[in-house]
């Protein structure tokens, strides 16, 4: 991959620089909760510096397997792919956000996005895989959410401190997601309504006033999104609007 930015209305996905290096290292190795959704059956040791540089910081150098993820101007974690099969061409592909403050914020599934789009671009595939297990319960729905279907569950085949998790498979064709794309691109800019002081999203797939709507969303991380504002742009001192919950 050249410098190309691949984005998605707040995520921003581009090659690792050497600025990122010692932010990034030191994301991962001080908080470290993400160790314990990662596959951690695997088992899981820090890596030095120079572990670090030669192995996955390399790769994300280069931007052919693995891109970062910034968010606010910061990088918060990572996309990457792997090939499960080569020869027959099968790709997978996995989201980690290293932040532990910002899970629950969207970031992983807006993530993957424009990386999963930028993946059936540039590869002759017919498929995109996920692969994770039940003890990662955000990931599962951020796999469905995304679009994904779920094609198989493997039922206690993953033991970990003296209990057994499924491993579960989700994937999308490309036929499917030339059709998600579209949904997701339009939705590619979050527009903020002041209505009774709250946050909602814009909805083009519904009509007539807001109010009548039978479905209004929150802006999924709109806290963390005025905050990061706040921060840039210190003269925006208003109170934070509250947030509207979903309804159904």
């Amino acid at each position: 991959m050249n410098q190309e930015r691949l984005s998605f209305q707040d995520i921003t996905l581009r090659v690792a620089t050497e600025q990122d290096f010692e932010p990034l290292y030191q994301l991962m190795t001080e908080d470290e909760a993400w160790t314990e959704l990662n596959g951690p059956y695997f088992g899981y040791q820090r890596p030095t510096r120079e572990q670090f540089r030669e192995g996955y910081f390399s790769k994300l150098a280069l931007g052919n397997e693995a891109l970062v993820i910034e968010y606010h101007q910061r990088v918060v974690g990572t996309v990457s792919c792997y090939w499960e099969d080569q020869q027959t061409r099968w790709l997978e592909v996995g989201v980690l956000v290293y932040d532990s403050q910002l899970w629950g914020c969207g970031i992983g599934m807006k993530a993957l996005i424009p990386w999963v789009s930028y993946l059936f671009n540039t590869l002759d595939i017919e498929r995109v895989g996920l692969t994770t297990w039940s003890g990662n319960p955000r990931m599962m729905k951020c796999a469905l959410k995304l679009g994904m279907t779920q094609e198989a569950r493997l039922r206690k085949v993953r033991y970990y401190q003296g209990h057994y998790y499924d491993s579960v498979k989700y994937g999308v064709l490309r036929e499917e997601w030339r059709e998600l794309e579209k949904l997701w691109r339009q939705r590619d800019h979050i527009y903020l309504f002041d209505w009774g002081d709250t946050l909602m999203v814009d909805d083009p797939n519904q009509s007539g006033k807001m109010c009548d709507w039978p479905n209004v969303q929150h802006v999924e991380g709109a806290k963390v999104l005025l905050s990061g504002l706040q921060n840039t742009a210190p003269f925006m001192s208003q109170p934070m609007p509250k947030i509207l919950r979903k309804k159904t």
